[in-house]
């Protein structure tokens, strides 16, 4: 197999796609050097020992050519273009997986699934921003506090030419990139596995609106996905223990929303200590939320207890 030497990506202003597409080669072979160019000659002197991304003007594998600014530039198959992250994340995103996650024993099934999850949100989202094919429910994308703006901040400024702050800026913001894809590999394999705690919860509960966690996690997008199967649909509380304490929490209405299905009683609302216990007579209840979408005791049993009167009222 050829060393890889140079990882080679366009010169000048830098995009999400380059930076996170450099984040997984750069983490798969961390001893070739970054060389941004547009200069057509310097990329042939390197082909064979290069993995070209982002520029190039072809998009051919087997040379490690990764562009997607060719007119034929490649789609995927229901017609949104790929940028340079979602060519290198199709052809290296497993191995990257198996690379930086916490845990290296991670099965096969398990590596596509998270590899499928991280494509069809965070990779789908990089090529729609760069290709400017943005679909139904993308424009937050374009927010000032969206990823790809944010990386897009540590461009320098128009006025500052110090010879190497380019390519400075592009490795300080690929630094960053990298950091936040390992997390979203990370957040998505915990997902998964919290996924499958929450489906089990909800097809062995005793009681049809709520359900128990053997500890938090995240469980919204099972009960929403799980619909008026089993039953989801009439879930409204969801109780865990976490840390030394226990929660009591709602559940919301939709992904996009903080609207809770029902919220804990309003006479709780902003209550702690002594003054929630007295409200609920619940000797070890701690807190809940103005919100009142979260409640907290000491004990299951003080959850319970809590859960009880939330149901009722």
């Amino acid at each position: 197999m050829v060393k890889i030497e140079a990882l080679i990506t366009h010169s000048g202003s830098f995009h999400a796609d380059d930076l996170l597409a450099y984040a997984v080669l750069s983490a798969l072979h961390p001893e070739a050097r970054l060389v941004r160019t547009r200069d057509a000659g310097v990329i042939a002197k390197a082909e064979g020992r290069a993995i070209v991304f982002d520029v190039g003007f072809r998009y051919v594998p087997d040379q490690h050519f990764y562009d997607h600014h060719q007119p034929d530039r490649p789609r995927r198959a229901d017609g949104l273009a790929y940028s340079s992250f979602g060519l290198v994340w199709k052809h290296f995103g497993r191995a990257f997986i198996a690379a930086a996650h916490d845990d290296p024993g991670l099965s096969p099934d398990t590596l596509d699934q998270v590899h499928t999850a991280v494509d069809l949100g965070l990779v789908r989202d990089i090529d729609a921003v760069d290709n400017g094919e943005l679909g139904d429910g993308q424009q937050a994308l374009m927010h000032p506090l969206s990823l790809p703006s944010l990386l897009m901040a540590f461009r320098p400024a128009f006025d500052d030419d110090r010879p190497g702050r380019d390519d400075a800026a592009f490795l300080e913001s690929a630094a960053f990139a990298g950091r936040m894809l390992r997390a979203q590999v990370d957040s998505t394999a915990a997902s998964l596995r919290s996924r499958a705690l929450v489906d089990h919860a909800i097809a062995h509960r005793s009681h049809p609106n709520w359900i128990e966690l053997p500890r938090s996690m995240d469980y919204l997008e099972a009960i929403l996905s799980a619909g008026s199967n089993d039953g989801a649909n009439d879930i409204v509380f969801v109780v865990a223990p976490s840390r030394n304490e226990w929660q009591l929490n709602t559940v919301n209405v939709s992904r996009d929303s903080f609207q809770s299905r029902k919220l804990l009683p309003e006479a709780w609302a902003g209550l702690r200590g002594p003054d929630l216990v007295a409200a609920t007579g619940v000797a070890d209840s701690v807190f809940c939320h103005a919100g009142r979408f979260i409640a907290i005791a000491r004990s299951r049993d003080g959850a319970m207890s809590l859960l009880e009167q939330a149901l009722d009222t």
